[in-house]
């Protein structure tokens, strides 16, 4: 499966010009159509997005080709999506029929996007908006984790990984991350080393799918 073209965002910082001062920019929607094993959908993505959540990432094709060939493990399971971004995963993993609750930073722009993108698909998702490194206000309760494209701000992997804490530990016996990521951070060895102390283990499938679970 090849990925569907995409554009890179537009990452402006803090949006500030030469003499200090906030530049106003007006949000830049486009709504497109992908193509998913055979399953189409209508997505809006945006321009402007500190945390890239704005666009469809190439790692996110990866694990929609896993979860479809393996949706009889998948059935019956509850599925979290960590790190959403414009929804495609959760919304392509609904259309198979299974159970996915997503999540994604805790910003109106993130969540209203994510939201729009449901409806523009004629989807239910539970949406959970959740900031890296926050407390849930409720026990979560998953058998599943997935997630693409999470580890590229290095900056954030502790708080990263104390959610990832977070979500596993009630289930720690059968819950499993998946994670695939094709946007290499600057120092992506650090995660793997961070994963050991956080007490998680780690398991590479190959194609940049690595299955992690929480040891200790």
């Amino acid at each position: 499966m090849s990925d569907p073209d995409f554009d890179p965002p537009i990452y402006l910082g803090d949006f500030a010009n030469e003499e200090g001062d906030d530049v106003c920019l007006e949000q830049q929607y486009t709504t497109k159509q992908y193509t998913v094993n055979n399953i189409t959908l209508d997505i809006r993505e945006y321009a402007y997005s500190p945390t890239n959540a704005g666009f469809v990432w190439p790692a996110t094709y990866i694990l929609c080709k896993w979860v479809e060939e393996n949706i009889t493990q998948l059935q019956n399971k509850r599925i979290f999506e960590l790190g959403s971004g414009t929804g495609v995963l959760s919304i392509f993993t609904k259309k198979l029929g299974l159970d996915v609750t997503s999540s994604d930073i805790d910003t109106e722009e993130v969540t209203n996007n994510i939201l729009y993108n449901y409806s523009l698909n004629s989807v239910v998702v539970p949406h959970i908006p959740h900031t890296w490194g926050t407390p849930f206000t409720n026990t979560p309760n998953y058998d599943v984790i997935l997630a693409s494209d999470i580890i590229l701000y290095v900056n954030q992997y502790d708080n990263l990984l104390t959610t990832l804490r977070a979500l596993m530990l009630p289930q720690k016996d059968k819950c499993y991350l998946l994670m695939c990521y094709k946007r290499k951070p600057y120092d992506e060895k650090l995660f793997f080393v961070k994963l050991v102390d956080f007490g998680f283990s780690c398991e590479n499938l190959g194609r940049k799918l690595f299955k992690i679970t929480l040891i200790a």
